[in-house]
């Protein structure tokens, strides 16, 4: 059975998640090489021009994601659409910011990721 928000087109989109994890091998230059692990999720991806403030910054965001995927304290790249690698493409981009919504007396649901 489709939820509600699958029957009226939310959340819809697949986007592709990949967590950067540093590992104890050195590369040539002695830095640290990174290992990927590919999350696929189901969220909206929506094209918009929006500035955000930042560490007393504006910045401006293409993009907001909602995902239902925490992205605090890890380093992700996101990607639109299934990637058939197991590292991000040259179209995969980092977060400038994000925020947690959350329905009264319930835990975190989803995340607003800006681009």
């Amino acid at each position: 059975m489709e939820s509600l928000s699958e029957r009226l087109g939310y959340n819809n989109d697949f986007i592709s998640i990949f967590e950067a994890i540093e590992t104890e091998e050195k590369n040539e230059i002695g830095k640290p090489v990174l290992k990927y692990i590919k999350h696929l999720v189901k969220g909206a991806w929506e094209y918009k021009v929006k500035t955000i403030r930042k560490n007393g910054v504006n910045l401006t965001s293409f993009a907001t994601l909602k995902l239902p995927f925490n992205p605090y304290k890890k380093k992700l790249y996101y990607e639109k659409g299934i990637s058939p690698d197991e590292k991000p493409g040259k179209d995969a981009v980092e977060a400038l910011s994000f925020e947690e919504v959350t329905r009264l007396r319930s835990e975190t649901i989803e995340w607003i990721i800006y681009l």
